[in-house]
């Protein structure tokens, strides 16, 4: 199982590639998922969530550390950007309590700020950066 598989996993069990509400109450459906690539045509009218590994960190003996993105993307409308922001913590708030998964140890969020960019067609985007410790390395 490659590393970008091991998250996506914890995402999916975590309920996180279902709908949700809101912060303002209004029900949301649920994010098209990419691996490793960023594909905003694939996207159409849908908010996305992308898995990549950024880069190994090194390795201990106790496992292999790598870095790992996630991207929540919204819909082609900066209006979107709060709601994006918000899912986007909920993202980062359940590595905060993960402890255990699949070859994952450890999951350690590397930053508390979740700034939000735009794409050129006005996608906002929300980049949540981790450092995982597994207990193998990854494929």
């Amino acid at each position: 199982m490659i590393i970008e598989q091991m998250v996506r996993q914890i995402l999916q069990d975590g309920g996180m590639f279902d709908g949700w509400t809101d912060m303002f109450g209004d029900a949301q459906p649920a994010p098209k998922v990419q691996l490793i690539t960023f594909d905003e045509q694939s996207l159409g009218d849908s908010r996305g969530i992308i898995i990549r590994e950024s880069g190994s960190i090194g390795g201990d003996f106790i496992g292999q550390k790598v870095a790992v993105s996630i991207y929540f993307v919204g819909i082609e409308d900066r209006l979107d950007a709060a709601v994006c922001k918000d899912r986007a913590k909920s993202i980062q708030n359940l590595f905060f309590v993960q402890q255990e998964n699949s070859d994952i140890i450890t999951v350690n969020p590397q930053s508390f700020a979740l700034p939000v960019m735009f794409t050129d067609s006005g996608r906002p985007i929300v980049n949540i950066e981790l450092e995982l410790l597994t207990d193998r390395g990854y494929c």
